[in-house]
């Protein structure tokens, strides 16, 4: 079964991310207070070293620190764990955590959805991918 093009958008989504983040050089990107409501920038790279920057506005500084390098890493690794966790290992086309109630017979049972579930597919939303797009 070929991958769905949400899937496939979001690994490369995924994947740029994080080669961005590691040629940024900085691990931590910390907003620091300054004059008349502005902020600088306090870049840390691995070993230590600090810079500061020019002074940004409050809310673009924050969010610099929000989206630094560090986070970054952090969300995409997270985001992979979820997709592994709602893979289609079976190949059957089905996400094997995300279940749907349904009923027959007189009997109600929990079914796989098919797969990408909602899930994967609202993670490659995020990233930028549209129904339009595949």
């Amino acid at each position: 079964m070929a991958e769905h093009p949400a899937v496939v958008f979001l690994l490369a989504a995924h994947q740029r991310a994080e080669v961005l983040a590691r040629a940024a050089g900085w691990v931590e990107i910390e907003a620091v207070s300054y004059l008349w409501e502005t902020r600088y920038l306090s870049l840390r790279q691995p070993d230590g070293e600090v810079r500061h920057t020019t002074e940004f506005s409050a809310e673009l500084a924050d969010h610099f620190a929000v989206h630094s390098p560090a986070s970054v890493l952090r969300r995409v690794a997270a985001e992979r764990e979820l997709l592994a966790e709602h893979a289609d290992e079976l190949g059957l086309g089905e996400c094997r955590v995300c279940a749907v109630e349904g009923e027959a017979g007189g009997i109600t049972f929990l079914g796989n959805v098919p797969w990408p579930c909602r899930t994967v597919l609202l993670l490659a939303q995020a990233w930028g991918w549209t129904e339009d797009a595949s």
